[in-house]
């Protein structure tokens, strides 16, 4: 015959592996749908960013294609006029080439009336983006009074 602790150790174990077995198919019924889902969120977001870059080249691609555009026209007004509208847009690289060009149009007075303070600003601001040309004529111009905008005028450089 069974002691009654012998008995209550042979419920314990029963409970135990019981618990255990619970704890198993749980981990094999729970986890691998969460995993999926994951993995599949995972996917969406490898997809969606993939998209999202492409599309970014896309846009950045066309702005370029104004950017070429506006600096060709020769009315330069027009050609003002539509660099100012596009000097917001873009990621730093094509905002900082824009707002160079409306730099040089400002300190020449080409499409628009000469403001060399402006001009002056919007060099800083090429610059801050990270347009080395931009760096290079605030070293060569920056101690200027007009910083360069005669060399513009009569270059015509635009």
């Amino acid at each position: 015959m069974q002691s009654v602790s012998d008995e209550r150790v042979n419920n314990l174990k029963q409970s135990l592996n019981l618990i255990e077995q619970i704890r198993k198919d749980n981990k094999k019924n729970q986890t691998k749908p969460i995993q999926k889902i994951f993995r599949k969120f995972y996917e969406a977001k490898k997809i969606f960013e993939e998209a999202k870059k492409e599309a970014e080249n896309k846009y950045n691609e066309k702005l370029n294609e104004i950017f070429r555009v506006a600096c060709a026209l020769d009315d330069y007004e027009t050609a003002f006029e539509f660099l100012q509208f596009i000097q917001n847009e873009g990621n730093n690289f094509t905002k900082s080439k824009v707002i160079y060009k409306i730099r040089m149009r400002l300190l020449g007075g080409f499409g628009c009336k000469q403001d060399i303070p402006q001009g002056q600003e919007l060099i800083k601001k090429a610059s801050r983006l990270g347009l080395t040309s931009a760096n290079a004529w605030i070293k060569q111009h920056g101690s200027k009074n007009d910083f360069g905008a005669s060399e513009v005028v009569s270059r015509k450089m635009i």
